[in-house]
């Protein structure tokens, strides 16, 4: 027997009109019940904006989530000077940015959603609806609740975007009213089971499939479908994906039959071709997308890093180049890019918003140094990385571009472990983009980044240098979280972690602390004369060992 209640709350949001229904349930058995607790719905939703919170839509650790969405939006296109209305879900329109072909430089328009915990950041909204329903994975240490609420947002920002009449409407907007999103949630008590997406759908291959997520709430160490089945990496990512060729007239991506993802890539295209770094390689398609499709935001923590080079500037795009080589080698593909011997996603971030920026400490010597001592410094060192996941359609390769956090452990012993870090909101997918890229990660004012640090022992001192604004919390079971704001676009330190220690040796035992307190103390069967053990039998003197017990 149980109690079933219901409440039903209308209320102006800005400029969305927002309701909610939520059904009170006696706990659940299993994951049997499917009654859904909340169901959330905006009308109108904020398009003049990347991202809009909903702060009264917080959701819980192993939610259940289905998202429906439908409707029409009126978009300004500053190079017409006119409105266009175009559908929220499935645009077929789009707006030329002036280039024209062959060029291909032109956009199509998405509504966004972000469920943390469900989605990889703010993700085209068609491509939920396509997977769901979803579910938000187990919460890690230090989550709070402004981490766990709804975000909407569209991908082409202009204040004059809106829902009046457009001077322009389309076949896709015939019969069809205003946006509106309908959120279906059902909370569970048990972890959600994720099987593997592939090979039960042959079109999963390469879906992100992650099973926990990061301090962020974004995907944690994903891989891919098929690697998730198979394991090791898809026989070949460009091929399986139709080398991400586009239709006409209408530029949408074709991604194979079957597709090789469920998911709604989305693309940044290049308007310089004319760039040495814009040119496709040999045996790319000329119909292929000229930018990169991307997958979304995700965070890499088991691997290592190596430093490539930098890339010069103009007419190159004086981005820094770098290989993170995965542990489990995932998201891996044949086209992953190959340095020395190591294979693994590129990692690119523009030098004039990242590394130019940098003053102090260690990141001021990788500033300063050329790309051979670069590579002294940075490789093969443990790091963590936060990126925009996708694939570099002219070149081939898998990458984070950009890169928004990195941090990498510049040493790690007996007596310390320190990490360089930096992170920023947002970053430039570089020259063969042609937009800046804004993650939306915990973007409650002013925004911020969170690192768990691995830590083998129990932080007895925690010392972080350089940063705008830093803040950590050692209570994590062998980890350190820290968390770094964004009062500017960039944040950048080292944090020294170090090991409650034996400050004194036990009797039988030899060893000196070391300058933070993390000597090495060792059994001693003679006598100990401070770092030295002698012989049974023998005496210290003078800090040295004697057959006599009379000193000098």
């Amino acid at each position: 027997m149980f109690r079933r209640g219901t409440y039903l709350c209308l209320f102006l949001l800005a400029a969305s009109m927002v309701s909610c229904r939520k059904d009170d349930q006696t706990p659940e058995t299993g994951r049997m019940r499917q009654a859904v607790d909340i169901s959330y719905r905006v009308d109108q939703p904020d398009v003049t904006h990347h991202d809009h919170v909903y702060s009264d839509m917080v959701f819980q650790q192993y939610d259940e989530v289905t998202v429906q969405a439908g409707g029409c939006v009126t978009i300004w296109d500053p190079n017409a000077g006119l409105s266009r209305a175009f559908h929220y879900v499935h645009p077929h329109g789009y707006m030329d940015r002036g280039i024209g072909p062959p060029f291909n430089a032109v956009e199509h328009w998405h509504g966004l959603i972000q469920i943390p915990g469900a989605t990889a950041g703010l993700e085209p909204i068609a491509s939920v609806i396509a997977r769901s329903p979803i579910y938000i994975r187990a919460l890690p240490p230090g989550v709070d609740p402004s981490q766990l609420q709804l975000a909407l947002g569209y991908d082409y920002v202009d204040s004059r975007n809106g829902y009046g009449p457009a001077t322009i409407s389309s076949d896709e907007c015939i019969a069809e009213g205003p946006a509106w999103v309908v959120v279906n949630v059902t909370h569970h008590l048990q972890p959600p089971i994720l099987p593997c997406p592939y090979p039960a759908n042959p079109s999963s291959r390469m879906d992100m499939y992650w099973t926990a997520v990061d301090a962020n709430m974004l995907p944690l160490n994903p891989m891919w479908g098929q690697q998730c089945f198979v394991g090791l990496y898809p026989a070949a990512g460009m091929f399986e994906c139709n080398y991400f060729r586009l239709s006409t007239p209408d530029y949408q991506l074709l991604l194979g039959s079957p597709p090789c993802s469920t998911h709604l890539l989305t693309g940044n295209w290049t308007s310089r071709r004319g760039l040495p770094t814009c040119n496709p390689d040999d045996g790319i398609p000329s119909d292929a997308l000229h930018g990169h499709a991307n997958w979304g935001w995700a965070t890499f923590t088991s691997g290592t890093i190596y430093y490539n080079d930098y890339s010069g500037g103009w007419p190159y795009d004086s981005d820094a180049n770098a290989v993170y080589y995965a542990d489990n080698r995932s998201v891996f593909t044949t086209n992953t890019h190959v340095f020395g011997s190591v294979t693994g996603l590129d990692l690119e971030f523009l030098q004039d918003e990242t590394t130019d920026q940098m003053h102090s400490g260690w990141w001021n010597a990788f500033r300063q140094a050329d790309d051979p001592t670069r590579r002294n410094m940075m490789n093969g060192q443990p790091a963590q990385v936060v990126g925009l996941l996708g694939i570099d359609v002219i070149h081939g390769n898998m990458e984070l571009h950009p890169v928004l956090g990195m941090a990498v452990q510049i040493r790690s012993d007996a007596a310390l472990n320190t990490w360089a870090v930096f992170a920023r909101p947002w970053g430039n997918e570089g020259a063969c983009g042609n937009s800046i890229v804004d993650s939306a990660i915990n973007n409650y004012p002013p925004g911020d980044m969170r690192f768990m640090l691995p830590v083998s022992f129990t932080p007895a001192a925690i010392t972080t240098r350089y940063f705008s604004e830093a803040y950590v919390d050692s209570s994590v079971p062998g980890a350190v979280l820290l968390r770094l704001r964004f009062p500017g676009p960039l944040n950048y330190g080292e944090i020294d972690i170090a090991p409650t220690c034996i400050q004194q040796c036990p009797p039988g035992q030899c060893g000196t602390p070391e300058p933070y307190g993390c000597g090495t103390c060792w059994t001693c069967t003679g006598t100990c004369c401070n770092t030295t053990c002698c012989p049974a039998g023998s005496y210290c003197c003078d800090d040295q060992c004697s057959p006599s017990p009379q000193c000098r």
